[in-house]
């Protein structure tokens, strides 16, 4: 890891591992300017050393081309590449640097997708091909990137979603009609009550007493309202029957 990196001497370059290489003779130096895991190290130089010095006897540069190629198929088949968003994120920023005219290069010829050396991921095909994703031109790129990714989940909430959307409102209306309604019952029966003479006028009152307080703790929507107040109508109707009597 890192066996790039060295001290700078003016006149002399880089002091560090490469250097102490090239000194003791070595042709050839692979080097790393970043750290590198030691599974895929171990993978790469076992694919190099064998495109190397196999029947196929690959020069040192075309071994290393195809180690990092073998590699690169192998991390994407596995799902170990680099993630889709940051690649979107790659390409923008390289589009952004890189799209302006030059001495040798027109407005908008690079970056490139022609005569690349690694094969393109998908996310950097269909940006050379279609420009920025729809949703990023318009969204912000942590908003847009979790729609796209989650566009099928997305769209399965939204199927959930539209028939409960049609059944809740009928749900809530017999909730908040059922606290007023409920109470109807125990009216009808004491007007039944009054009705058949069943009980004592003055016990009839005391309960109709009881459910107008009941009543009148009724809590509800301003637009259920017209309910409540047509139940204690009611309450009052019968009262003065009870009177009458």
């Amino acid at each position: 890891c890192e066996t790039g990196i060295g001290s700078v001497v003016s006149g002399e370059g880089v002091f560090g591992l490469r250097r102490a290489f090239q000194i003791a003779g070595a042709k050839t130096v692979v080097m790393s300017l970043w750290k590198v895991g030691d599974i895929p190290t171990r993978r790469w130089m076992r694919t190099l050393y064998a495109a190397r010095f196999d029947e196929t006897r690959f020069s040192t540069a075309a071994a290393v081309r195809e180690a990092s190629l073998e590699w690169l198929r192998s991390a994407r088949k596995n799902g170990e590449s680099t993630h889709p968003a940051l690649v979107q994120l790659f390409v923008q920023a390289a589009h952004d640097i890189h799209r302006g005219a030059g001495w040798f290069a027109r407005p908008g010829q690079f970056p490139s997708a022609d005569h690349v050396e690694f094969p393109l991921a998908p996310e950097a095909e269909r940006f050379y091909r279609n420009g920025p994703p729809l949703l990023q031109r318009y969204l912000p790129f942590w908003l847009a990137n979790l729609i796209d990714r989650m566009w099928v989940a997305l769209a399965s909430i939204i199927v959930i979603l539209i028939p409960i959307s049609r059944a809740v409102p009928p749900l809530y209306t017999f909730r908040i009609r059922s606290r007023i309604f409920r109470w109807y019952r125990q009216l009808r029966e004491i007007e039944d009550a009054l009705s058949g003479k069943a009980a004592p006028r003055s016990e009839l009152i005391e309960d109709l007493d009881k459910l107008d307080a009941k009543a009148a703790r009724i809590t509800v929507p301003l637009s259920f309202a017209d309910q409540l107040y047509n139940l204690r109508s009611h309450i009052a109707l019968v009262r003065e029957r009870l009177k009458q009597k």
